[in-house]
């Protein structure tokens, strides 16, 4: 101890001194009860400015031998554990110099949630060296109990603790461990574990040797119907996440053979859940295809050019494989034909068929005009039945959900001649003529962006893109037979925009003309939309027949758009007013109202910002400084030098009521 005295902080070592000869009293009587007020002290002062490693070890070695023998709740204990750890240089090396020695699988079978969360916390420790995690690989029975709460455990916090750690360690973008992947695959008995947990089957083994039995501490010897279904979704989220070829491959047959299956992922997919009887798993397996399909894109992203393989038409693993299998055209039928299900499941399933068949469509654009056209025309007409069904009052309160699926297909595909010969209305011309429907809103300013994207959210915050060639120009395209039919669109939508009484519609009126001024637009020259062999026939085919359609020359950009009838007698003037504000009604806006009003001018002077931007730059390149252009671009860097908010003095500016 004196060598330690010697090195910590003074303030410190009063407290370090009681605290240590607590951990010891409380080890060698276990009746002692822990002192919480005490360990959350020094944790606390651990947090602040605790900075020694002899220190450091010699309070996790008292602690180690005391939760050995620990017969209450450990939190207080735990928690001193996890601020003492955590520490951007304690490696997995220290966690190992620790005496006694961790005992990791004591950990992971205690009945204490605490000890186990903190013993998963001491093995991440390892997650970021291929060397330690070497060292783990060869933990034959911790990797094993890992697998075993993974399915099991009743705590959803240790659950997802346990899933992070073999996330990262079985994907890590460059490379990955192949000791680890050894480990979970070739070791038999925890091979094993994945089929004899989840199987629908009673306990199937090919010898003595493989006969599993699972702890008291993750759920006694018999598994529940609830439990073991809890086990299979959390196998399927695991596959989605994991995506390797190394799942898709045999590693042990006989293993394999007992339960009917080819390799693990044939198994999970195919053999594990019988769903034509369980709905809610058949649910949740509809929903593991498209995180597959969400993940493997992910990782094509991580490991190559996904928009270079997205162009040769090269299909991600998952796609592949659910192609492959039938188990694409199979899910795709249950949102194409409703009927053909049973009529209590048809609205569930047709729903996460629907979902499927959105991350498919955004995923792999020019595989589905390309290679599966007829899935592509049934996807069509059953949205078209869709929006016709639903009566144009209930846009508004109950929009269908088919409209999501919608912007999901490639922007190309709403031009197809078939869309367009036979007899009825296309698709987005039936999206009806609203102000009072936010869904309606958004679903146009998708339509009027050739960019065709999927936020993966789940994956961190960046957005995977993948664009089909003719994007751009088709969402051209789609503005001007859209603003054909409804000419009325703009005083539409300002009229929304300008009315915040109905926040979302409001919002998303907004977020339309942002959207639109930052869309990215394409023309009909290049002649990729004329006929060919190898592709679709489109109903519009050049600049110029698109443009005796609609009526004269069209605008080339947004931009231009924007400046352009109807847009310019209402947009315009719209975003050049002050921002609504309740200033001038005599009322103090507050909660909602007032979170309403802030969002709606940011969106506004976003959309501002951008049209200067974008007009600055038109005119750096075309030179209209001394054309109406100029006093245009005056006009709106008044007005943004005014700031969000702009002239209060300004007509308009209070805050519009129901009736605009």
């Amino acid at each position: 101890m004196a060598a330690s005295r010697s090195s910590i902080t003074p303030s410190l070592e009063p407290a370090f001194t009681r605290l240590i000869e607590h951990l010891k009293d409380v080890t060698q009587n276990p009746s002692v009860t822990l002192d919480p007020v005490l360990l959350f002290a020094f944790s606390k002062e651990v947090t602040d400015n605790f900075h020694m490693d002899r220190e450091r070890l010699l309070l996790l070695h008292h602690l180690s031998k005391m939760l050995l023998v620990l017969q209450q709740d450990p939190s207080p204990a735990t928690s001193l554990v996890r601020n003492l750890i955590d520490v951007p240089d304690f490696s997995f090396q220290k966690v190992l110099d620790i005496v006694p020695r961790i005992d990791f699988a004591a950990g992971l079978k205690s009945e204490s949630f605490a000890i186990n969360c903190i013993t998963v916390e001491l093995l991440e420790k390892a997650k970021d060296d291929n060397g330690d995690l070497g060292i783990l690989a060869t933990m034959n029975e911790v990797v094993q109990l890992l697998v075993q709460q993974l399915l099991l455990t009743n705590d959803l916090e240790l659950h997802l603790k346990i899933q992070k750690l073999l996330e990262d360690v079985l994907v890590r973008p460059g490379y990955s461990n192949p000791l680890m992947w050894r480990r979970i695959l070739g070791d038999r008995n925890i091979y094993h574990n994945f089929f004899w947990i989840c199987s629908l089957t009673p306990r199937l083994r090919t010898n003595e040797h493989d006969c599993i039995r699972i702890p008291q501490y993750v759920g006694g010897t018999g598994l529940s119907g609830n439990k073991r279904t809890v086990a299979q979704s959390r196998l399927l989220a695991l596959l989605a996440k994991i995506d390797d070829p190394r799942i898709r491959q045999s590693h042990h047959e006989d293993i394999e053979k007992a339960y009917g299956s080819k390799n693990l992922l044939d198994f999970a997919v195919n053999r594990m859940i019988n769903y034509q009887l369980d709905v809610l798993m058949h649910l949740t397996l509809l929903q593991f295809f498209a995180d597959w399909l969400r993940e493997s894109a992910w990782h094509e992203q991580a490991f190559s050019d996904l928009a270079q393989r997205s162009s040769q038409l090269d299909v991600s693993p998952a796609l592949y494989y659910l192609q492959a299998s039938g188990l694409h055209a199979r899910t795709a039928s249950y949102y194409h034909s409703p009927t053909d299900l049973d009529s209590f499941d048809s609205p569930a399933l047709h729903s996460q068929a629907g979902h499927y068949l959105e991350a498919y469509y955004l995923l792999h654009p020019q595989h589905a005009m390309e290679k599966l056209p007829h899935l592509l025309h049934r996807t069509l007409a059953r949205i078209s039945i869709a929006i016709q069904d639903t009566a144009p009052a209930d846009f508004a309160m109950r929009p269908p959900n088919d409209l999501k699926l919608l912007v999901a297909l490639p922007r190309a595909a709403l031009l197809l001649q078939e869309q367009h010969s036979s007899g009825e209305t296309p698709v987005y011309l039936k999206i009806p003529p609203t102000s009072a429907s936010a869904a309606v809103f958004e679903t146009l300013a998708a339509l009027f962006d050739g960019r065709h994207s999927l936020k993966m959210s789940q994956l961190g915050p960046e957005r995977l893109r993948v664009t089909h060639p003719k994007g751009p120009a088709a969402a051209r395209a789609l503005y001007f037979l859209y603003l054909r039919g409804d000419p009325m669109l703009w005083d539409r939508v300002v009229q929304a925009a300008a009315t915040l009484a109905l926040k979302d519609t409001a919002i998303a009126a907004n977020n339309l003309i942002r959207s639109f001024i930052n869309a990215e637009w394409g023309e009909m020259s290049d002649g990729s939309f004329a006929n060919s062999d190898a592709e679709p026939v489109y109903y519009i085919k050049t600049e110029q027949q698109l443009s005796n359609i609609c009526g004269g020359p069209l605008p080339s950009s947004p931009m231009l758009a924007i400046f352009s009838s109807p847009a310019l007698e209402s947009v315009i003037p719209y975003l050049l007013k002050p921002a609504q504000t309740f200033m001038n009604l005599g009322i103090g806006g507050r909660g909602d109202a007032l979170n309403t009003v802030n969002d709606v001018a940011a969106i506004r002077f976003d959309a501002l910002f951008s049209l200067h931007r974008k007009l600055s730059g038109f005119a750096e390149i075309h030179g209209t400084e001394e054309t109406p252009w100029g006093d245009i671009l005056g006009q709106l860097k008044r007005r943004l030098d005014q700031g969000k908010w702009g002239s209060m003095n300004g007509a308009g500016s209070n805050v519009a009521t129901m009736e605009g």
